[in-house]
């Protein structure tokens, strides 16, 4: 993840003719979300649609979702069953036109250049990216809005390798380019929270992600009754988070059999150090320190091929190595002319063996 430093500004959205379709949840937002959505229609940037999922509210939500319809038709309107917030927003997700997709919990104010600002950093960077900002926690104290402190990320630098261990940004403040969704999915219904987290670590596998050095939203805090700040139990978000931890792990395991370059390897490692069970992150790094060896392989084969496999057969208990060889993931061709034939019968014999072990 990169922080791209401001130029001087420069606004570009006149040039832009791109449509952002905003997602907002709600469940029982009465108290909030007539702020939120006059926040969302007040855009400087006026090609967007407001996509609101009604996630089964039981109070006033609809009612004053439907002042709002009547005096503007950017905002898509969709009821569901209370289904949680991963599976409102997957539903807005399906419906969504635009070309680029943000997020606004119905609780939170954005600012009223937001879409804006973010528009004009994605043109300068010229690429589909997930982009995202920092905010302002602020609450409502005897009819003032106090604003409590800026929660949002700083220009000193962004720790990719801690975002592989827990979220650091807000759902409410990421634009992203739709394609990101297409190897990165939705949001697993699965989860009760962290379900931002877990989409945003798929989409930085195959996208570039970027920070925007400025509050882009004011985060509510202190607000009840809907489903983006409840307090959860130590248990829930211990579960939530190994859960995303452990798939996490097989996803990139898969993208590293197909392409083991030294940023998915750092990914593993530091991924693997939210893994509770001490054997399972032992098996784990035991499997990338496996597949390291193999680079070291690949690359010494062509040069003393009988080297090569004298390193392969000092590792030919590990199934994953056996397996590999069998499957012909990497390329093991080498000049068979240069070879002895003691050589060359050494070389068959580790063959036959490590396709023996994966067998048994």
């Amino acid at each position: 993840m990169i922080a791209v430093p401001r130029d001087k500004e420069v606004t570009v959205t006149q040039k832009v003719d791109s449509k952002v379709s905003i997602i907002m949840p709600a469940y029982n937002s009465e108290k909030h979300i007539a702020a939120s959505i006059r926040s969302a229609l007040s855009q400087t940037y006026r090609n967007i649609e407001l996509i609101i999922i009604n996630d089964g509210s039981t109070d006033g939500s609809e009612e004053i979702v439907r002042t709002f319809i009547n005096r503007d038709d950017r905002i898509k309107y969709i009821t569901q069953k209370h289904k949680g917030v991963a599976a409102a927003r997957n539903k807005g997700l399906k419906a969504a036109e635009g070309e680029w997709i943000a997020y606004l919990d119905s609780d939170d104010i954005c600012t009223t250049d937001r879409i804006e600002k973010c528009l004009n950093f994605t043109y300068r960077i010229g690429e589909k990216c997930l982009l995202f900002g920092g905010w302002f926690r602020f609450r409502i104290e005897k009819n003032q809005f106090r604003i409590l402190d800026y929660a949002g990320v700083n220009s000193g630098g962004f720790d990719v390798y801690a975002f592989q261990q827990k979220n650091l940004f807000v759902c409410s403040t990421v634009m992203h380019h739709k394609d990101c969704l297409i190897k990165g999915g939705f949001f697993d219904e699965n989860l009760e929270i962290e379900e931002d987290w877990d989409l945003w670590l798929r989409i930085s596998d195959d996208y570039p992600v970027y920070r925007l050095d400025e509050a882009l939203v004011f985060r509510r805090i202190g607000s009840s009754g809907d489903f983006f700040k409840r307090e959860v139990s130590a248990k829930v978000l211990a579960d939530n988070r190994q859960y995303v931890t452990e798939k996490r792990i097989k996803r990139l395991l898969s993208l590293y059999s197909t392409r083991p370059d030294s940023d998915i390897a750092k990914k593993i490692f530091f991924t693997a150090a939210n893994i509770k069970g001490v054997k399972l992150r032992q098996e784990l790094l035991d499997r990338l320190e496996s597949w390291r060896m193999l680079g070291t392989v690949e690359g010494l084969v062509k040069k003393s091929p009988k080297q090569a496999f004298e390193l392969l057969e000092r590792h030919k208990a590990d199934k994953l190595i056996s397996h590999i060889i069998r499957t012909k993931v990497f390329d093991f061709s080498f000049p068979m002319a240069d070879l002895t034939n003691e050589d060359f019968n050494y070389i068959k014999k580790v063959l036959e063996s490590l396709t023996v072990s994966e067998s048994e």
